[in-house]
């Protein structure tokens, strides 16, 4: 097993000036294809944790704005997966005719299971269960040029569950589904997923809701926006055979180097200049979060550091080295996915924890008003400051504050009447 590719990262850079102007989103999309390639690759993190290349990646852009160059992005680089699903599908369609014609075989046998890389954009939750149940524990990559054909009627999203998404970027924790019906797949699997999504801002915001933000699937993702060409010349894409014969040539190097059959066990390679110019790039965010008070940079700035670190394992494995190259790239990308992430769900999310902190304190209200209502039930029909000061030691309450307060507003609030010293209940 080869520890690196025979090319370093700047020359793999390089291969994507074939896409023009849209070679920095080529880039980044190109992690999502690596990341699935280089599936037994493995990092420690900053937190001790190993981690593993995965992404969640949503291409933005207006109508005809040349999205589709992703397709041609997998084609060359995830050639290796597409070929060996191609020839899985193949031997699953034999299999299965076979098996209708011997049904013996079923019986003493038992179903044959068959490895998949690759997912269709429209993918039930059975399915995916049953893919990453079948793939020797490998990442599965879902690439859509368009979120439009993934939305239903009446605007509501895709069949796949989000929280498969969560668990799939994590690439830890459980998910799963579990039916009576011996004919649909049940299963509790470790889930791996890189996922690629392009569509318009609209289509986007439908599957990936920043009012929505709570659930952790924007904090996830990588958003990269289409340059603007509008009012412009169509953009003339410098086909390069030459170009395209390098970046299969990656795709393929990095198949054998993080692939089953070439790779069966996890290798991990090491980036300590990473972390640490990691920690220097989130010490930066954390005085901006104590300088200016907005929630949304502290809890954006942990994911998009990570997605760079992952970005490093990928370059790491191109480079042969932790080179100042790997270093800048992971940089690169952790200040992009933290500057798109606040961009698309920044405001939302400080929303939220301004709404979260107003329902605190709102609680925090109730339990301090309920406290009190037990109080003047615990006392008798007639009562005095005394009476109240006694209670609320008996309780462990401090006896010298808030009960002139109490008493007021209990007045106030009809709950009782006061006569010289004398308060009596209503």
């Amino acid at each position: 097993m080869r520890l690196f590719c025979f090319c370093n990262l700047q020359n793999a850079k390089g291969a994507f000036e074939q896409f023009g102007v849209y070679g920095a989103c080529a880039v980044i999309a190109f992690l999502i294809i690596a990341g699935t390639l280089l599936t037994f690759c493995r990092a420690k993190y900053r937190d001790g944790e190993l981690q593993k290349p995965l992404f969640i990646m949503a291409l933005k852009g207006k109508f005809a704005s040349g999205k589709s160059f992703i397709n041609k992005l997998f084609e060359a680089l995830g050639a290796p997966l597409i070929k060996s699903d191609e020839q899985t599908a193949h031997e699953e369609q034999q299999y299965n005719y076979e098996e209708k014609h011997t049904k013996s075989r079923k019986e003493a046998q038992g179903r044959r299971e068959f490895s998949y890389r690759t997912l269709p954009a429209k993918v039930s939750n059975t399915e995916l269960v049953k893919r990453a149940s079948q793939n020797h524990g490998q990442n599965l990559c879902l690439v859509c040029d368009d979120v439009a054909t993934l939305i239903r009627q009446k605007g509501q999203r895709w069949n796949m569950d989000v929280d498969a998404l969560l668990k799939g970027f994590d690439g830890s924790g459980r998910w799963g589904q579990a039916y009576v019906s011996p004919s649909s797949f049940s299963g509790n699997i470790e889930l791996q997923l890189n996922v690629l999504y392009a569509g318009t801002e609209n289509g986007i915001q439908k599957m990936i809701p920043p009012a929505e933000v709570e659930n952790g699937l924007a904090s996830r993702c990588l958003f990269v926006d289409m340059p603007d060409t509008s009012g412009m010349p169509v953009q003339k894409r410098n086909t390069n055979d030459k170009r395209l014969a390098q970046i299969r040539e990656i795709g393929e190097q990095l198949f054998e180097m993080g692939s089953y059959p070439a790779c069966t066990e996890p290798f991990e390679v090491k980036l300590p200049r990473t972390n640490a110019a990691l920690d220097k790039w989130d010490e930066e965010r954390i005085e901006d979060y104590r300088q200016s008070g907005n929630e949304a940079i502290d809890a954006l700035r942990k994911r998009s550091a990570l997605i760079g670190f992952r970005a490093a394992m990928i370059a790491r494995c191109l480079e042969g080295k932790e080179s100042k190259a790997v270093v800048d790239f992971a940089l690169w990308v952790a200040n992009h996915a933290y500057l798109s992430q606040m961009a698309y769900c920044g405001s939302e999310l400080q929303k939220s924890h301004e709404e979260n902190c107003r329902l605190e304190r709102k609680c925090a209200r109730n339990i301090k008003k309920s406290r009190n209502t037990r109080i003047l039930d615990s006392l008798p029909e007639n009562f005095t400051k005394k009476d109240l000061q006694q209670a609320r030691l008996k309780l462990g309450y401090d006896t010298t504050k808030e009960c002139s307060y109490i008493l007021t507003r209990w007045v106030a609030e009809g709950r009782c009447r006061k006569d010289g010293n004398v308060f009596y209940k209503l």
